[in-house]
């Protein structure tokens, strides 16, 4: 006895499966709005915001961390905002220290220089993203936390 052809598209879950593959690929197009931004900016800065005041935590560290080598990521792979490399490594070598310092004292703390090279690459940061659409975005984290991801216990 002959089985049935089996269809995939009258299956819901496979044509479910092709419309949200349909509906990414239209979302990953879109251009980066200047809301968008806004909305990815004030995690960040709060973050900026709570260490510098002595209250930061390991999210804290770990939000400002993925925004430099996301920013680092789409300089050095994607072309964009190639400038803003010598201020990533200064704020790169800022988090550092400050991973030194939170392995000696337990709390995150920011040097002077080191605050003030942070919020900059993180305003280069937000330019960038501005000339991206949200899939380049996207990926570029991806690969940001795929090579250089690293807690503070792991850091330096």
């Amino acid at each position: 006895m002959k089985r049935p052809h089996y269809d995939r598209n009258k299956n819901p879950i496979h044509r479910f499966a092709a419309i949200n593959k349909l509906m990414g690929a239209q979302i990953g197009r879109q251009e980066i709005t200047e809301d968008d931004v806004d909305d990815m900016e004030i995690v960040v800065l709060a973050a900026v915001e709570c260490i510098s005041k002595g209250h930061g935590s390991v999210s804290h560290y770990n939000e400002i961390a993925h925004v430099l080598n996301q920013s680092w990521v789409l300089a050095t792979e994607r072309g964009t905002g190639e400038e803003a490399k010598p201020y990533l490594l200064v704020a790169q070598d800022a988090m550092n220290r400050m991973v030194k310092r939170f392995k000696k004292t337990g709390k995150f703390r920011f040097d002077g220089l080191g605050l003030e090279a942070v919020r900059r690459a993180i305003e280069l940061w937000s330019h960038q993203i501005q000339l991206c659409t949200l899939g380049e975005v996207h990926a570029a984290g991806e690969i940001a936390d795929k090579h250089f991801w690293n807690t503070p216990a792991e850091a330096a």
